[in-house]
């Protein structure tokens, strides 16, 4: 479960750094390679479509939650790195160092 979460904020830092109009494209490629990686895992059926569904939803939530500020303190009290196009560009930190 954890690694699904930290999958699911990397790809959200990603995306929410991404033009509004790469964005569909990129969800679907995000969608075929978990679909692809489930399928390998032998997990089909109703029970990879209601994950796919969930774990999809949950990563344009995040993404909306992001561009809204409501999920960006969190992120950096966490000491986070941000994402930019895949790759790390600054820690971010609060003015209160945490």
């Amino acid at each position: 479960m954890a690694a699904t979460v930290g999958a699911i904020q990397r790809i959200a830092m990603v995306v929410v750094e991404l033009p509004q109009e790469q964005r569909e494209r990129h969800y679907a490629l995000v969608r075929r390679n978990f679909e692809a990686a489930i399928t390998e895992f032998g997990i089909e059926g109703a029970t990879a479509h209601a994950w796919l569904n969930s774990t999809m939803i949950g990563i344009q939530s995040l993404v909306a939650e992001i561009e809204a500020g409501r999920w960006r303190c969190g992120w950096e009290r966490l000491g986070q790195i941000r994402v930019h196009k895949g790759l790390p560009v600054a820690r971010q930190r609060t003015p209160h160092g945490y």
